[in-house]
């Protein structure tokens, strides 16, 4: 027993960390699940998409109103704090938080009196007007909620970090379980359900810890400007990733009515749970790959790396013919047709589970505009395929086009990585770590978010 505690003490910190924050967003990852398929049965295909529309539209107005703030907060906030300056960390944490504020303020107001008009004209769905309005006030309480989670993050706090998350994801399971139990889980309960637990937590939050920086005073413009300041490539692809995880939503609804959607959101995320795979993958090679330092090593790691998802890809490959089975053991007959569209799903999630180690080949590589560049094209081509393929055949064409997409994204990355290996050499900076660490924060949340 002794010799296993000295083991124990002996792995260093980052692993340790690394292993927690896997094992709290594995929980959070199935509490989310739990929450997705109860919201499911109890609303059926067309509330259900409807409810998956204005959520998509909540974390897609959220995570680009953020403007990467919260990842830079954390950049400059630990660089402060490795020096032992707490209030240059305080100073900036602050600042992060009026803007968080104001911003959240805004959006809600601006969200409410504009429901009517996105939903009549952008999805021409009178039905979407009072969700959107419930959703617009919703908009703080989630800025402000993963500003706090961004905050423990800085002063590597990690337990309250996932104890906080966990909170808000089991608060919502329990709290619809109970609205389905007293007969009242409707599309609008399960929204106010979904919305107003981030307020209610955000109390505790601040008595956990005394937040010396609530009252820190702000001056410096200058430390707004570098505070905000980030890379124009780091932006494009973010903001590619957030359009394209949510154009597919938007477009069913639009073409083929909110049953479709419900369908589609059902399939995609039973299907997208194999994205804790790739999560787990980046979070642990992510520090080792910008040590490396030389080609060979780079390219020795990108061939043992691509070998080793192929052989995830194939250990995935049953759950093609189970998954039908799965649809209707978890959501009911209802979503019969969801077997088909999780079994195109799962070929496009393996996908992006090599496209992932093939990201932190090309931000290894020093070339984050490459990605970008495929990240804008991917919109493009996924707006194209879903135009063409929804209204012909539904949730199936939304699956085959983010397929299709996918595909063209494993391509585009080997062909360049291939040219930039035989024609030039890697630079490591310490720049293009930061970025790649930004960059696949944002996709990780975008995909595991409800």
């Amino acid at each position: 027993m002794k010799k296993i505690l000295n083991i124990l003490t002996g792995i260093p910190r980052i692993y340790k960390d690394t292993f927690l924050v896997f094992l709290g967003n594995l929980l959070g990852s199935v509490l989310a699940f739990i929450f997705s398929v109860l919201v499911s049965r109890s609303l059926g295909p067309s509330d259900f998409g409807l409810f998956s529309v204005v959520l998509a539209v909540l974390t897609m107005v959220s995570d680009i109103s953020d403007f990467g703030a919260n990842t830079s907060m954390v950049r400059f906030a630990t660089r402060f704090l490795e020096k032992t300056e707490p209030d240059g960390a305080n100073r900036v944490i602050s600042l992060n938080l009026k803007f968080k504020t104001y911003l959240g303020i805004g959006l809600a107001v601006l969200g409410y009196f504009s429901a009517r008009w996105i939903a009549e004209v952008v999805f021409k769905n009178p039905l979407l007007v009072f969700p959107l309005k419930i959703v617009a006030l919703g908009i703080m309480g989630i800025l402000l909620f993963s500003f706090f989670l961004a905050v423990f993050q800085s002063y590597r706090q990690f337990k309250k970090r996932i104890i906080y998350s966990l909170a808000l994801s089991a608060g919502r399971v329990i709290l619809l379980l109970l609205l389905i139990m007293g007969g009242r889980a409707t599309l609008i309960n399960s929204l106010w359900v979904y919305i107003l637990l981030p307020f209610f937590l955000l109390g505790p939050v601040f008595i956990s810890k005394p937040f010396s920086f609530v009252n820190e005073k702000i001056n410096e413009k200058n430390l707004a400007q570098e505070l905000f300041h980030f890379s124009k490539w780091l932006t494009v692809s973010n903001f590619a990733v957030l359009v394209l995880s949510r154009l597919d939503i938007f477009m069913l609804v639009r073409f083929s009515g909110p049953a479709a959607a419900g369908i589609y959101s059902a399939a995609f995320r039973l299907a997208s749970l194999i994205l804790l795979i790739n999560s787990s993958f980046t979070v642990t090679l992510l520090p080792e790959i910008f040590r490396l330092g030389r080609l060979e090593l780079l390219k020795n790691f990108f061939k043992k790396f691509l070998v080793m998802t192929l052989i995830i890809n194939i250990c995935l490959v049953p759950l093609v013919y189970i998954g039908p089975f799965l649809i209707k053991l978890i959501y009911g007959a209802a979503y019969a047709d969801a077997g088909g569209v999780f079994q195109i799903l799962v070929f496009a999630f393996m996908f992006m589970i090599t496209i992932s180690a093939l990201e932190m080949i090309i931000y290894a590589l020093n070339k984050p505009q490459l990605f970008a560049l495929m990240m804008v094209v991917s919109v493009i081509l996924s707006f194209g395929a879903n135009y063409l393929l929804i209204p012909v055949l539904g949730a199936r064409g939304a699956a085959w086009a983010l397929l299709g997409v996918k595909l063209f994204g494993i391509i585009y990355l080997l062909i360049t990585i291939l040219e930039i290996f035989s024609s030039k050499r890697i630079v490591f900076d310490k720049e293009a770590r930061l970025e790649v660490e930004g960059a696949l924060a944002t996709e990780e949340k975008t995909a595991l978010g409800f």
